[in-house]
């Protein structure tokens, strides 16, 4: 408990935001794309980092999913859920650049997507 209070604390100065650029939507294939942007304190892009992700759905909180998400633009990191569930789901995330590390975990819902 202590490490991961610690953790938050830690993160917390970084002052990092990340936030997701689309609602989470469940493809016809059952796949979910992510997309994440990723900000500093003075909302300037971050760029340059690795992020991993683990992704479950709460109601399938064993069916856990990890990915390393790419970046694919300044500051804008991108990865696929092979497998999804409509509903809530917890995302874990940890961003890594040099010796920074930063955690943060979001709660979103999936959403059946566009079948056109």
């Amino acid at each position: 408990w202590d490490t991961s209070q610690t953790e938050a604390r830690e993160s917390d100065a970084l002052g990092l935001k990340l936030e997701l650029e689309a609602p989470l939507a469940l493809a016809p294939d059952g796949k979910i794309n992510v997309r994440l942007a990723v900000n500093d304190r003075r909302d300037l892009a971050f760029s340059g980092a690795e992020i991993v992700l683990e992704a479950f759905p709460n109601a399938y909180a064993g069916r856990v999913e990890r990915i390393t998400l790419r970046e694919t633009g300044v500051g804008v990191y991108a990865g696929q859920l092979s497998h999804g569930v409509t509903g809530l789901w917890e995302l874990r995330l940890v961003l890594k650049q040099d010796r920074l590390r930063f955690s943060q975990v979001l709660r979103r819902d999936v959403v059946k997507g566009d079948t056109a």
